[in-house]
């Protein structure tokens, strides 16, 4: 599997714990990521870091900072959990 997909997964899927449905909205509209309401489905649209960063920023420019930190904690648990590194964004190492 395609460890960003598996990272843009754990993102959503932890930001869906705190705002809800609306995770998954927010998801859609960021324009790099195509994700079902169930999180079965997620497809990247563009390339992965590139992906996880326009994801990122969705969240945080209507939640803050708090985003940014449940998805450095979500990304680092599954490079943790697959035991493999991958090129993130400054602000998810």
């Amino acid at each position: 599997m395609d460890p960003y997909v598996e990272i843009a997964r754990q993102i959503i899927a932890s930001q869906k714990k705190i705002i809800g449905p609306v995770a998954i909205q927010e998801a859609n509209n960021c324009g790099c990521v195509k994700v079902d309401s169930n999180l079965k489905q997620v497809e990247l649209l563009i390339d992965g870091r590139q992906a996880i960063e326009r994801l990122v920023q969705q969240y945080a420019v209507l939640f803050g900072v708090i985003s940014i930190e449940l998805s450095k904690v979500a990304a680092k648990q599954v490079m943790l959990d697959a035991n493999m590194t991958v090129d993130l964004p400054d602000y998810l190492k």
